[in-house]
């Protein structure tokens, strides 16, 4: 939600995002549950689709629990 209240319309100047996640904390899990799901999205809807086959079944699992 704050990432999308750093984009403003009309906005032309670039945006930067640092996100400060503590080492070994629920956020860090958090965080690594999202780029797990980011990587299954970008494989469905992209060209260079990934094939399922590079997710074992516990990835697949996990991202589909959470």
């Amino acid at each position: 939600q704050a990432t999308d209240r750093a984009y403003r319309i009309g906005q032309t100047n670039p945006v930067f995002v640092y996100k400060l996640i503590m080492a070994n904390s629920i956020e860090q899990k958090v965080f690594q549950m999202q780029q797990d799901k980011q990587a299954l999205v970008d494989a469905l809807f992209t060209e260079k689709s990934m094939s399922f086959t590079q997710f074992d079944e516990q990835q697949m699992l996990s991202l589909i629990k959470s």
